[in-house]
């Protein structure tokens, strides 16, 4: 988003973003069609059924969703500035055809009577059923605060993932707009489904936020609790039930990279049935349980070091590692960024922190002593010195925590100590102090601790999710997101760190846009930079902090061989180096392609349980 202090909201429920996983930006090299063969794993299945490319080419296809008569496939196609369209494919391959009209809308799945899809609109933040012509059908009622994560079959209920404070939870809802949590629980549920059995739901349950492991566990109604699957510790995603109950297809990570697998309710076994170098996600049977589709990516990027005011651009890194989340020095000299580089079996490495100039030349990366380091954007920050950098990461246990490190080759120190999630630290402008947010309690709270370890002290409250700090250049004031967790509006406040009585509003939601999130300061601290989403692009805002004047539109996203950078308005060009504080723009691009794929398995999956005398 920015540069220097990329921010990444966690809870916003709006449009996807520029390279956010709702829109799936990412790349793949595919052939039209594709055996599976010469896997040596011993759980790999072998190439005894075809698999067929429903889609090829460039382009981001994801979301593949079966009709009940499996004659065709909807997927949701993104384009241009984050917008997207629903198609539907014969189930066979061939030609698609574009069945949504206004380019903002996700297909999650079809009408009962494969008539129609039920879509979600970015633009008017609505789940609709939606005739294959584009027409509008009904609208559902929508959770305040949620993600729509699935239809049950018969159309009457919707799942969806809620934020309530702190974390998600299932939430079930009905066409009368009737709605409930399943349970509310400290673990985070997301990727759910209805199934196996009659008012059950399944869902991938990690026991923190960012947590590197996830379980596959079913929500009873009768009992209002999970009970997780016999599947091996791994990232286990995506989970999808058979027609005939069965069998599981998920996602997971057990062998190094997401593959697809399967497993089998009757004799506890998993099954693993792809075993590429790409990410398959997103899997769906069709009606009659012989196929399931689902999306193939491959994520490359690297970092680039830009010119604000030319659009001038030139590469930093390269190679066959993916480069994400830079973030330059308080100087623009140095540029410190997340790396994953393959390794041994063709998956990727944990993510780990690198370190290059920002002229370009060797990278180097520095020892984390086995934290994990978060990947999102926003999630590292340089001392006002350049001399450190202070970052989120987990050591293991799925707690996060805040961590500073010496770039002269120190090893990480510990920040944060308490249980709960702590992200997004911001350096003060005297070094002395980190803001950051606290996700625990059932609340997103800012949060301010010495910057060598402490007591940290809480400088908001109330029930409304906090997010995005800011510092002022005089260290004591910031400014931050405060959402309304019934209305979805978003509003900047500004407290102080010495008097957190003296929080006060300074920008209310514009209805035309979505968020508001601080970014910097001016150096006189009259004014703050804030994003904002508007027409399915980021605009920048520069609100007066003391409400003396009306705010000014500052830039908005470019287009073209701007499409990187921000195209300053007349007026906005004196707060090019506020938003540009190091004299550089540092962004992170590369190939954005995914395929939709079908692959036949039943035959596969009994071959391998008779093979293992699992069969039965």
């Amino acid at each position: 988003m920015r540069s220097g202090q990329g921010y990444r909201p966690i809870f916003h429920a709006a449009r996807p973003r520029r390279r956010s996983p709702l829109s799936a930006t990412a790349g793949l090299l595919v052939c039209s069609t594709l055996l599976l063969g010469g896997c040596t794993h011993h759980d790999t299945l072998q190439a005894e059924s075809r698999e067929l490319a429903l889609t090829s080419g460039p382009g981001v296809k994801v979301g593949p969703r079966c009709s009940p008569d499996g004659r065709f496939v909807a997927y949701t196609k993104v384009e241009e500035m984050d917008r997207a369209a629903v198609y539907i494919v014969p189930a066979q391959g061939g030609k698609s055809r574009r069945v949504s009209l206004d380019g903002s809308e996700r297909v999650y799945d079809w009408t009962p009577d494969g008539r129609g899809l039920f879509v979600w609109n970015f633009t008017d933040r609505e789940l609709r059923a939606v005739s294959l012509n584009g027409d509008s059908l009904s609208t559902i009622p929508k959770v305040e605060m949620s993600w729509i994560q699935g239809v049950s079959k018969d159309g009457s209920q919707f799942l969806w993932r809620k934020f309530t404070g702190d974390n998600l939870d299932l939430a079930l809802s009905t066409r009368d707009g009737t709605d409930r949590i399943l349970a509310e629980t400290p673990e985070w549920e997301s990727e759910a489904c209805f199934g196996p059995g009659p008012g059950q739901v399944t869902a991938a349950r990690q026991p923190t936020y960012k947590a590197p492991h996830s379980e596959l566990a079913i929500w009873s109604p009768d009992t209002g609790e999970y009970t997780a699957l016999p599947i091996p510790k791994a990232r286990n995603l995506a989970p999808a039930w058979s027609p005939d109950h069965r069998y599981l297809a998920y996602v997971s990570d057990q062998e190094g990279n997401l593959d697809l697998w399967v497993y089998d309710s009757r004799s506890r076994a998993t099954i693993r049935l792809t075993n590429t170098r790409e990410e398959e996600n997103q899997p769906d049977w069709s009606a009659d349980g012989q196929w399931i589709v689902f999306s193939r990516r491959m994520q490359t990027a690297h970092i680039f070091v830009g010119n604000p005011e030319t659009y001038e651009k030139r590469q930093i890194t390269s190679g066959e590692s993916k480069d994400t989340g830079p973030v330059p020095s308080p100087d623009g000299h140095f540029v410190v960024f997340v790396r994953r580089s393959p390794v041994e079996g063709g998956s990727m490495s944990n993510p780990s922190l690198c370190v290059v100039s920002a002229d370009g030349g060797e990278v180097r990366r520095l020892d984390l002593d086995g934290l994990v380091p978060d990947e999102g954007e926003g999630r590292v920050t340089w001392s006002p010195d350049g001399t450190q950098l202070a970052f989120c990461a987990d050591d293991g246990t799925g707690n996060v925590d805040l961590y500073r490190i010496a770039l002269d080759g120190g090893r990480p120190e510990r920040v944060t100590i308490r249980p709960g999630n702590d992200v997004a630290p911001m350096w003060s402008p005297d070094g002395r102090y980190f803001a950051y947010m606290r996700l625990a309690d059932g609340q997103t709270q800012i949060c301010v601790i010495p910057a060598r370890g402490g007591i940290a002290k809480r400088v908001t409250s109330g029930v409304n999710p906090k997010q995005a700090p800011a510092w002022a250049p005089d260290s004591d004031h910031i400014a931050y997101s405060n959402t309304d967790i019934d209305t979805e509006a978003t509003e900047v406040w500004v407290t102080s760190y010495t008097d957190t009585a003296s929080a006060h509003f300074v920008a209310p939601p514009d209805p035309e846009e979505e968020g508001n999130y601080p970014g910097y300061w001016t150096q006189d601290g009259r004014d703050i930079i804030v994003w904002r989403m508007a027409a399915d692009q980021w605009t920048v805002h520069a609100v007066s902090a003391d409400g003396s004047h009306p705010s000014v539109r500052v830039a908005e996203m470019g287009h073209g061989d701007a499409e990187h950078f921000l195209r300053f308005t007349p007026e906005g060009k004196q707060y090019l180096k506020t938003v540009f504080p190091e004299g550089i723009h540092t962004f992170a691009t590369g190939d954005d392609v995914s395929n939709i794929f079908a692959l036949r398995v039943p035959s596969l999956i009994e071959t391998k349980l008779r093979a293992e005398g699992d069969w039965n």
